[in-house]
């Protein structure tokens, strides 16, 4: 029943004695979630954004990671979807908003960055809809002394649906702060052209499908290059995720995007690591 109920309405599951082993771990990882806020088992790690004009890292992105005492190192897509089903994801998200002002405050007072270079951070329709949304923005930024203007969040389509009044209005209120706005995962929703023009934005990320599907799909990259083309006129600026090969890299490249990411530069890497790709400027330079 609740396998069917999990694929969607009008699907049936026949039993497998799999499916019970399986409800049972999530059940108890469910159940071990709130032990591990508390016991400080997340970590952060930091995936570089890399901007072509300056042909310089300009920032990263951070990614949640959970320390499993038992299990090790565990990856987002498996814990977050049990997350989403606990009422955890508010405070999940907001230790990793003040975990990653207080990182970028850091590089800043270590490094002395300007305001272009940006800390991204994914917030969910959970997290942006909280009653305390603001008031907690307020106070990591307060704490941590960062720039809000190196605080870009990012946004999937389904924060939208159903509350588009609701979030414009806490998305003014956001851009009030100095923090920019990024549309993530552009081109997989349905009415995603439909934001642009009414919501605050100001910065759209290409899904990684497209990227991946430039050798395959002659259409996926005259999509591409249409998003571009109308981030463009909209005066928007452009990310490539999903970067994994040289010629991805060097279409993204020739398309007009002003920054990527992928695998091709770097894995999400710990704090200690990604202070040592700031540090080394030619690593990047190198890459052009």
């Amino acid at each position: 029943m609740y396998e069917a109920k999990h694929q969607g309405p009008g699907n049936i599951a026949l039993f497998h004695p799999s499916m019970r082993s399986k409800r049972e771990s999530q059940a108890e990882l469910k159940a071990s979630l709130y032990q591990a806020l508390e016991q400080e088992e997340f970590v952060l790690y930091y995936q570089p954004l890399i901007d072509f004009s300056s042909q310089s890292l300009k920032g990263f992105e951070a990614l949640i990671r959970w320390q499993h005492p038992q299990r090790g190192l565990l990856a987002p897509i498996e814990f977050l979807p049990v997350v989403a089903t606990s009422h955890l994801m508010p405070a999940l998200e907001n230790w990793i908003f003040k975990e990653a002002c207080h990182q970028m405050s850091q590089w800043n007072q270590e490094f002395d960055f300007n305001k272009a270079f940006k800390m991204n951070i994914n917030i969910s329709p959970d997290f942006l809809l909280h009653p305390n949304f603001i008031n907690n923005v307020n106070l990591a930024i307060s704490e941590s002394g960062v720039n809000p203007e190196q605080i870009c969040l990012e946004l999937t389509e389904n924060s939208f649906i159903g509350h588009s009044s609701d979030v414009e209005t806490l998305l003014l209120t956001i851009k009030r702060l100095g923090i920019s706005i990024a549309l993530d995962d552009f081109g997989t929703g349905y009415s995603s052209l439909s934001y642009l023009h009414r919501l605050p934005i100001d910065k759209i990320k290409i899904d990684q499908s497209f990227v991946q599907s430039f050798d395959s799909s002659s259409s996926l990259v005259g999509i591409t290059r249409g998003i571009i083309s109308l981030a463009r006129q909209l005066e928007l600026n452009v990310t490539a995720e999903g970067v994994e090969t040289l010629e991805q890299f060097r279409q993204v490249q020739e398309f007009g995007c002003d920054n990527a990411q992928g695998y091709f530069f770097s894995h999400p890497v710990p704090g200690v690591e990604a202070k040592q790709l700031i540090e080394n400027p030619e690593f990047w330079e190198n890459l052009f």
